[in-house]
């Protein structure tokens, strides 16, 4: 499987660096496209927005963590941003920033979840 320009264009647009992800899996398209499409289907989302409903701060910072990694493997660089400050907010217990974050997680989130559907 291939990933055409204008998919190339669109997967930027949404946040995802191509260029820095191909070069992480040594130009291997495929192994790039089985990656990203497997992002949405990963529970640790739905596990933070669990967490941060119940105020668990374990829970939210496992799943933050793990989304955090996971997005900055896959060059999803504002998204790995985001949580990276999610996390120093969950760890100093500051909880308005925490939620306040979120929101700006899940536009991401939503976004990013958009182009990979789209991927071939």
């Amino acid at each position: 499987m291939q990933i055409d320009e204008k998919m190339m264009r669109e997967l930027g647009s949404a946040g995802i660096n191509m260029e820095e992800v191909l070069e992480r899996f040594m130009g291997k398209q495929d192994m790039v496209i089985k990656f990203l499409k497997k992002f949405p289907a990963d529970p640790n989302y739905e596990l933070l927005e669990k967490a941060l409903e119940n105020k668990d701060e374990k829970q939210a910072l496992s799943a933050s963590h793990v989304l955090k990694g996971v997005s900055g493997n896959l060059s999803m660089n504002v998204m790995h941003r985001l949580f990276s400050e999610q996390i120093e907010y969950i760890r100093g217990d500051n909880w308005e920033d925490v939620l306040n974050v979120m929101e700006e997680i899940r536009k991401e989130y939503e976004k990013v979840v958009e182009a990979l559907k789209k991927l071939p």
